[in-house]
This record gives C-alpha cells, structure tokens and sequence, in this order.
C-alpha cells in the first residue's frame, strides 16, 4: 500500500510538476501583454515571455548610452517594465521619427514585439558592486521596426 501511494506521489509531481518547467511562454493567447503580466511572467522562468507587449511610456532615461522607455514613473518600481533601445537603434528611431525617441515616445501607448528578461540589477557605491541587488524586467529592442505607437 505504501508503495503505491509513493508510485501515486510521485505520478503527480512529474504530471503536474512538468507544467512549471522552464519554457518559453509566448504572447498570452494572442492577446497583447500588460507590464504587470510581463512582470509576473518573466518572474517565472529564465528565457522570458515573448510577445507583444504595450505600454504607456511615462519615463524616459539612459543608461551607458542605451535608451530605456519606461512603463513606470520611477524605474526601481518592481511593477516597471523598461524597453532597452541601444544606441544603434537610438540614431534610426531619431532618423525616422525626426525627433529624440526619449522624448517622443513620452506619454504615448507603444506597441513592442520582443522578449520580457528578468534582469538583476547590482548596487554600487563608490563606483564598487555591492552584494546588494534587486530586479528589474527588460525588454530589448531588437530592431526598429519593433516599436510603434498604438491609440
């Protein structure tokens, strides 16, 4: 008898316990994917969740020359998502939008296709990596054409 609830045990783990396997989730049924899902999503597995994201970009700033759009005004808000553009990408988006990407995209509903990274973020003071750190959630642009305003 124990032998079998140990055989039922285990059945149930393996079963169940394949469903939260490390997987690529992908763009939740169809449907545009929300910071707060992206978040959650990328939380749970280390390739991310793929997709179409929107946002509001309430943020801009740069960080070593990369551009980050911002779904949060402060961007250590664990419930931000940052869009990183690299300057490669900073100068085509400045080319086709006549315009600075950190201010354009200011206040504007974007539509992004890409993948959501949880990404650790280390602290330094004094130019010196602490052992303290917190998370953020990346999304990196991978080509112009990824980004566009939605209404």
């Amino acid at each position: 008898m124990k032998r079998i609830k140990q055989a039922y045990i285990l059945a149930g783990v393996l079963f169940f316990g394949s469903g939260c396997a490390d997987k690529q989730l992908s763009n939740y049924n169809g449907n545009y994917i929300t910071p707060q899902q992206a978040v959650m999503a990328a939380a749970e597995t280390e390739s991310g969740i793929s997709g179409k994201f929107v946002m509001t970009v309430q943020a801009t700033g740069y960080d070593a020359g990369n551009l980050y759009l911002n779904s949060e005004k402060d961007y250590r808000d664990q419930r931000n998502l940052s869009i990183k553009i690299e300057p490669e990408l900073i100068k085509k988006l400045q080319s086709r939008l006549n315009e600075n990407p950190s201010t354009y995209y200011i206040n504007k509903r974007i539509e992004i296709s890409g993948t959501a990274l949880k990404i650790r973020i280390a602290f330094v003071v004094d130019g010196e990596i602490t052992d303290k750190y917190y998370f953020q959630t990346h999304v990196n642009l991978e080509s112009e054409n990824n980004i566009r305003v939605i209404n």
